[in-house]
Order: structure tokens, then sequence, then C-alpha cells
């Protein structure tokens, strides 16, 4: 049960990267001195990013070992935020949201090696913990995002 609670956590925190800038686009159009429709760009290429990561990355789950995959995703994905932080190029910027975008499928290969490791008696609720912790995620992200952006 532990196991899948830090499962649903580590899915929280991983598919929040795909929302925090949607709230926050205003401050980065002043941030990045460019108008908002320039801005507009990055939620995009962070969906297009997490959706080409879906169809190429989220298969070498079936493929590769699941945690040294699931560990190189996570590793990326830190990363590639400390760069978001550190970068004051709107391109960089844009070009690193969508690499988080693309690493952020960890959550789906989270599922599998929850289901797989839960006795089959518990498979269902292992997945739905992993699960919640996707919804969970996206929903704190844009709350937490709002927040800062208010400050």
């Amino acid at each position: 049960m532990l196991l899948n609670v830090s499962f649903g956590i580590g899915s929280t925190l991983v598919v929040a990267n795909l929302y925090y800038c949607q709230p926050i686009l205003i401050q980065l159009s002043a941030s990045f001195h460019v108008t908002y429709d320039e801005v507009a760009r990055i939620p995009t290429l962070v969906q297009a990013g997490f959706g080409i990561g879906l169809l190429f990355i989220t298969p070498l789950g079936d493929m590769l070992r699941r945690r040294q995959l699931i560990l190189l995703l996570v590793a990326l994905s830190t990363t590639f935020t400390i760069g978001l932080a550190i970068t004051n190029n709107l391109l960089v910027f844009e070009i690193i949201s969508f690499l988080i975008g693309l690493t952020s499928v960890t959550p789906q290969i989270l599922v599998p090696l929850a289901a797989d490791l839960a006795p089959p008696a518990r498979r269902g609720s292992a997945i739905s913990i992993v699960v919640s912790g996707f919804l969970l995620g996206i929903l704190i992200a844009r709350v937490l995002s709002g927040i800062v952006a208010n400050f």
C-alpha cells in the first residue's frame, strides 16, 4: 500500500509539470518582454511533447525495464524544470517546455508497474491510486501556479 501511495505522489508531481504554465502566462509574457500571443504557444508545446511522449516513450515501458526508465524520465524532467527556472530566452523556454512534456509520461509507465507489483486481489486499488495521483496533479498544478501568479 505504501508503494502504491508513493507511486500516486510521484504521478501527482510529474503530471503537475504539464499544467504549471497555464495560469502564469501573463507573468511569463511580462518576464520575457513579449506579447501574450507569443507565450500562448507554451501550453501547446508542453501538450504536444506529452502526446509525442505517449506515442514514442510510453511503449518503451513494455520493452525496457520500467524502473530504470522511470528514474531516467524523472531525472530528465527535473533537469529540464531547473532549466526553465534559469533561462531568460523565450525560444529556449519553449524548447525546454516541449521536452518537459515529452518526459512527463512517467505516470503512464507507473500504472502497469503498480499493477505488476500488486497481488492479483489488489491490482484494481493499486491502479486507482496511481490514476488518482495523475488527476490530482492536474488540479494541484493549476491551483499552485495560480497562487504563485497572484503574488
